[in-house]
């Protein structure tokens, strides 16, 4: 009875962001039109897809604290979440970092919308980098609770962030009007509450506020890094 509840949880909670999305995305149409829209399609490749600049190390996470609960070893799964963390936090910084350059070098001309609509999308870009760090440590945070089986939590936050990247943008050009900069802004903060709550959650389950490390304190910590990249 419990496998056939999870499957579908499991099911309802890949639906529910379809759903959304076909109701949310005629609205958008046409409430901020055909380039705001487009432009807003790039930014939910931009801040949702950017996971890969995780380097494999939520992935990763989940399989080391999975092998150190069997054998017990709590001092190196704590070393092994500080180091993926940090790790995370860096990389996700340097891809911000790196989005942001390329659009202050190059503009965002081959983006092909109206000069009514470019000063909007430039900014509304340089908006959506700061959110690969919130991206890139959800992924670690996500991967410490499913290393602990955790799975019902991250299933449904997964949901709350997919549909979010829907309904966020829906309230915001409702209240705000069609400005693209508060759209965009509004799927930061959604991504800002999904990663608060991967934090809360996992800082309940260690007992103890999460270390960010750049050094590699054991070897456990090497093994991550290799079984990520």
């Amino acid at each position: 009875m419990s496998i056939k509840r999870n499957t579908a949880w499991n099911l309802f909670g890949a639906a529910s962001p379809v759903l959304v999305g076909l109701l949310a995305l005629p609205f958008l149409f046409d409430r901020i039109g055909v380039d705001k829209l487009g432009v807003l399609t790039l930014v939910w490749a931009l801040i949702g897809y950017f996971s890969i600049f995780d380097l494999g190390l939520g992935r990763a996470l989940t399989h080391r604290i999975s092998a150190l609960q069997g054998v017990g070893d709590a001092q190196s799964i704590d070393g092994a979440i500080s180091f993926g963390m940090g790790l995370m936090l860096l990389v996700g910084a340097f891809a911000s970092l790196l989005i942001c350059g390329i659009v202050y070098i190059f503009g965002i001309a081959w983006l092909n919308v109206g000069p009514d609509v470019y000063e909007q999308a430039y900014w509304s870009i340089f908006a959506a980098s700061l959110g690969i760090p919130f991206t890139t440590l959800t992924s670690g945070l996500k991967g410490v609770l499913e290393g602990y089986e955790n799975f019902k939590s991250t299933n449904l936050l997964r949901m709350l962030l997919g549909t979010s990247n829907f309904l966020f943008p829906v309230i915001s050009a409702e209240l705000f009007g069609p400005n693209l900069l508060f759209i965009v802004l509004s799927l930061l903060i959604a991504r800002l509450l999904i990663f608060l709550a991967h934090w809360y959650l996992v800082v309940s389950l260690l007992g103890r506020k999460i270390q960010y490390k750049l050094s590699m304190p054991d070897v456990n910590s090497k093994k991550l890094l290799h079984f990520g990249v």
